[in-house]
Formats: C-alpha cells, structure tokens, sequence
C-alpha cells in the first residue's frame, strides 16, 4: 500500500443541530452499502464477509483480480477518507463519492452529504495537480515502454491517455463501464507497428499507452479476427479520422477481458494506475 492523506468526516466544522461523530457518518454510509445493489455496494458486502477473491472475479465476469483492489480503494475513500496519491485513482473516487450522493444523498444526513462533497472536490485538486499528473503519466509511458520491448507474441489493446482519462460514454453506474476509443491489434501485425509509426509521426497528438496483452497458444491472426468480428457485432466499432488510425473500437476494458476468457486466452499484462509511492 502506498502513502495516503486522510480526510476525515468529522463533523466538527458544519453547521448543524446536532453533530455527528466520525463513527457515526460512517455508519450511515456503511448501512447503505449492505444493502444497495450496486458494484461498490456488493463488492462491500463481499469483503466483509470474506468472499474468496476467486468467486468476485466470476460474480463480476472478471479474468484478472486487479478490479478488486480499486474497489478496495474506493470504498476506502468512501468511508474513511483515505486519499490516494495518484491523480488516475484520484479521479476515479472522486467519480465513486459523486455516483453515491446522486443515489443516496436523500438518505443521508446533510452532514455527512457535506463532508463527502468536500471530499470529492479534494480528490479532484489531487487529479487535476499538474506534477502529479506529469508524473503518473510519464511513468505509465515508460511503463509501456517497457513492456513493449519484451516482445510478446499476442493481441494488444492500446489507447491514447486523454481517451482513458475521458471516456467517451461514461457511465453513471459504478457496475458498468465507461466506454472509450481503444485500438485492439496483434502484435506480429503491422497493425501495432503502424500505430507506433504514427505517434512517431506525430499524426497522434500523444503516445498511447499499452492498457492489455491477451495471450495464448496458436495463430494470432485468428485472435485478432475474432475480437474485431465480435467487437464490430456488438456495435463498439468505430471509424475515425485518418491520422488516428483506421480502425479503433468504442468499447471497454471488462468487455475485452470477457472476450479473452471466453477465446481462452490469459491476460499476460494489465496496465493499472501508478501506485504511490
């Protein structure tokens, strides 16, 4: 676990008639979430009953258990304030916090509806800081990077910082998600080479980011034929302009991990938020 700021509930600052303690604001919180059922709320019931991770990953049709750590960190910026560092995660909690009080907020005291307010605008001045956003991004670059030079054989799923950071269709419920441009190709194509060519040459605005490597024994030329053909019958195909490529997907992550698992594949790489320091 990496270094957290803490913002606490505490009701001490708010005008009210009566004033909440931090245990109790909590407890409003928590008595939703045994009940609502959404993402967060079942994902909160889960550990508290100590669910096996391996039954989560099939409750939410998942191949990798990465999921579930960000929803450890939203739940725990849901309730106790813990701030993460890094502006990606910062900016998903405050979007966690905004979705709850959009469900909820008639349900809950104006109190602690100011306090996570309050909360969600700290989480944004964390994901807006320019040297933290820099950082974050400079070191998914390189991660990226990194990754590239290893050479796996498999179907790699790319997309430009700006798109992971404002999807196109972005979801209201925390269950679902956001679905944005991403550019799906194996990689013994001349798909992923060409695509590199052009943020070489400038056409694209920024260096993509490698977000997955799906592997698996055979042909990759059939994989690839096989995610665009399923992709493009579940409409979240899309063309766009010449100088981003020809052919992107509207689609999103949860989406692409389920084809994989369903063509057998393993996930061999998964590009998460930088974790702080």
């Amino acid at each position: 676990m990496g270094i957290y700021e803490v913002g606490s509930l505490d009701g001490s600052e708010m005008s009210s008639d009566k004033q909440l303690t931090e245990s109790e604001m909590v407890e409003e919180v928590e008595a939703i979430l045994r009940t609502e059922q959404t993402g967060i709320g079942w994902m909160y019931r889960a550990l508290k009953e100590g669910v096996p991770r391996e039954k989560i990953m099939e409750e939410f049709q998942a191949q990798t258990s990465g999921f579930i750590y960000s929803y450890q960190k939203h739940i725990s910026v849901l309730l106790f304030g813990t701030f993460p560092q890094a502006p990606s995660t910062s900016r998903q909690c405050a979007g966690v916090i905004r979705g709850f009080l959009r469900r909820n907020s008639g349900q809950l005291s104006g109190q602690t509806v100011e306090a996570l307010t309050k909360r969600s605008a700290q989480l944004d001045d964390i994901a807006q800081n320019p040297v933290r956003v820099e950082a974050e991004d400079e070191a998914l670059r390189e991660t990226t990077r990194k990754v590239e030079s290893k050479g796996l054989s498999g179907v790699y799923v790319y997309a430009l910082p700006h798109y992971v950071k404002h999807p196109v269709y972005k979801t209201e419920d925390d269950a679902l998600d956001d679905r944005t441009l991403m550019k799906v190709g194996r990689s013994d194509s001349d798909v992923i080479q060409r695509f590199r060519q052009q943020q070489r040459n400038t056409a694209l605005p920024e260096e993509p980011l490698l977000l997955r490597i799906y592997c698996a024994g055979g042909d990759m030329a059939v994989f690839e034929s096989k995610f665009h053909s399923l992709l493009s019958a579940a409409d979240h195909r899309r063309n766009t302009a010449k100088t981003a490529g020809t052919e992107w997907f509207l689609t999103s992550l949860k989406f692409l991990d389920a084809l994989a698992k369903e063509f057998g594949m393993s996930t061999e790489f998964e590009l998460g938020a930088v974790d702080e320091q």
